[in-house]
């Protein structure tokens, strides 16, 4: 009988570890999305005259 019990706990350990390790991988994934468009909202600052905010109706160049 204790070893039903050892085999559905380890049955189940290998189930939560496969999920969290693929919890891990879709964050690892998110991340690196996320660095990405930061990288090319980085690159696209270059161009400063693209990006103007409007501050007391007037408008200025974004620094």
């Amino acid at each position: 009988m204790r070893s039903v019990f050892q085999g559905l706990a380890l049955a189940l350990g290998r189930r939560i570890g496969a999920t969290f390790a693929q919890g891990v991988s879709v964050g690892i994934a998110h991340v690196s999305q996320s660095s990405a468009t930061s990288l090319n909202a980085t690159i696209r600052d270059d161009h400063p005259h693209r990006h103007r905010t409007q501050r007391h109706g007037e408008y200025y160049d974004r620094d």
